[in-house]
């Protein structure tokens, strides 16, 4: 029964075979008793399957509690599930206006966190938690968003910050640049800047703009879905494999007037322009071009603000505080790794324009000297690191995204992730190399993530595929303000202000955030 039971899930679950679903809901008001016998460790899922298939509420309610408590000590993962569907509901019934909606979300935050906290102290090896962290995917929002309604803005802000990044803030605290991060106790991280945090969920979003006097203010976003965010952000990459001429069009047309609408006019209200903001977007989000955005006046945030981006503010503190102990000087430190040869890819003939700018030519890793293991050799003490080459991602596991250096060897997410680089900034002028697939989007993971994992304090990074030689023309604009002395943070913007007053596309600047500090 209980291998039939297996079946039938797979089949309803990966074939959406309705056929499948029906005998599945007859199994088990059929026998539900003895498929709730057996192996111990099986139980909780097969309380969540029955959770699942539950009509009344009430069942459904107390199954899904039984499946989160059952499930803290046999298997973690299907508390995360269990407590994230449990929050969806508690969602519901607060926007109904039933007080009993938002106890039941604190109920499921605190098997979700605590489920979460066991994964994080297990210390398993990055490839197995991030398969299990998918089933916590949400559960940091839905709590945030639960709190925003209830008016507790500091508990919002916790439950955002712990919900997100957790793989990378345990890495950094275990590298000693971090701090960990509760669910309920103690205070919001310090925002020594303004910073907008900002989050979806199913049943809308909404943000917290902190000042830096550490006041808050709540702004609703019940527009932003996680269905509307995850569209806007395939859209966007559909559109780049295409061509820059659809990316420009969709950008213009289709996603910038829409998540300017809903998004970035009302922060933009409470957010005074000319002053510098740290962007802390979770999930599906943090893949959308903010700089391109306008407020409510019209302006893009780019000429609004210097932005820098971060997943969470704890790892925008984390960043900032690393990146205040890393004033080097890049010009005599910096590396570039170009255009590696042999490779069966298009060839990147720009690419080589924009590393006179950021290294003198005995540190220039250019065609067949940029070999793995010459990378691998520079890795350890360059101040400036910067990669103009090819790189491939993928949506089911981010730890397999990775830079092709010469003879298209490729260097890993994982393998980066698991170093420490003592450089200042790492510029990744490929493509895609900040994105990130949906079922992994709150952890943030990617090449981007990996080398803030490896203690770099500020990355510049793609969101989508990305033309060689408009690249190359906001690359070597940026090189130059980082040779001049410019913090990284600065650099990007005074480049993507020049590349903007050129009559450079929207897609060709856009694409470019800064992550960290």
């Amino acid at each position: 029964l209980a291998t039939l039971s297996d079946v039938l899930a797979t089949s309803r679950r990966e074939l959406r075979d309705e056929s499948a679903a029906e005998a599945l809901h007859t199994l088990w008001r059929d026998h539900a008793a003895s498929l709730l016998r057996g192996r111990p460790a099986a139980q909780p899922a097969r309380v969540l399957r029955q959770a699942l298939l539950s009509g009344a509420d009430h069942d459904r309610q107390r199954l899904l509690r039984q499946a989160a408590s059952t499930g803290l000590e046999l298997r973690p993962s299907v508390t995360l599930a269990s407590a994230r569907q449990l929050a969806t509901d508690g969602l519901v019934l607060q926007l109904r206006h039933d007080r009993t909606g938002a106890g039941l979300v604190e109920e499921a935050a605190t098997f979700g966190f605590a489920a979460l906290s066991r994964l994080v102290a297990d210390d398993e090896p990055w490839r197995h938690a991030l398969s299990w962290y998918r089933d916590a995917q949400g559960m940091g929002a839905l709590t945030a968003q639960s709190r925003l309604m209830a008016g507790d803005l500091g508990g919002a802000l916790r439950a955002f910050d712990a919900g997100h990044a957790s793989l990378l803030r345990a890495r950094l605290v275990h590298s000693g640049q971090g701090r960990p991060v509760g669910s309920g106790a103690g205070r919001p991280p310090p925002a020594p800047r303004w910073t907008a945090s900002l989050w979806c969920t199913p049943l809308g979003g909404g943000a917290i703009v902190t000042d830096p006097d550490g006041g808050h203010t709540p702004v609703m976003l019940p527009g932003l879905t996680t269905e509307l965010a995850q569209a806007w952000t395939r859209k966007l990459a559909n559109a780049a494999r295409l061509s820059r001429r659809s990316l420009e069009s969709v950008l213009r047309r289709h996603v910038l007037p829409r998540f300017s609408h809903l998004v970035a006019a009302p922060v933009s209200r409470v957010v005074p322009s000319g002053v510098p903001l740290t962007w802390c977007a979770g999930g599906a989000p943090a893949m959308l071009p903010i700089a391109a955005a306008t407020g409510h006046d019209g302006e893009p945030f780019l000429l609004r603000h210097v932005l820098r981006q971060a997943p969470a503010p704890s790892i925008a503190e984390t960043t900032a505080a690393g990146a205040g102990l890393r004033a080097v000087h890049m010009a005599e430190r910096g590396w570039t790794v170009a255009a590696p040869l042999p490779s069966r890819h298009p060839p990147l003939p720009a690419a080589m324009i924009e590393t006179t700018e950021f290294a003198d030519p005995g540190n220039r890793l250019v065609g067949a000297a940029a070999t793995i293991a010459a990378v691998r050799e520079v890795l350890p003490r360059a101040g400036l690191l910067h990669f103009a080459c090819h790189a491939r991602t993928t949506a089911a596991d981010p730890l397999t995204n990775h830079l092709l250096l010469a003879g298209d060897e490729a260097l890993f997410a994982d393998e980066i992730a698991r170093m420490t680089c003592p450089a200042r900034v790492v510029v990744l002028a490929a493509c895609d190399t900040a994105a990130v697939g949906a079922a992994h989007a709150d952890e943030a993971l990617g090449l981007a993530g990996a080398f803030l994992a490896a203690t770099v304090p500020a990355v510049v990074a793609s969101l989508w595929s990305v033309g060689d030689e408009p690249t190359s023309r906001l690359m070597a604009r940026l090189g130059r303000y980082l040779r001049e002395g410019h913090d990284p943070v600065p650099a990007l913007h005074l480049a993507r202000i020049d590349h903007r007053s050129a009559g450079e596309p929207i897609a060709s600047w856009a694409a470019f955030p800064l992550f960290g500090a």
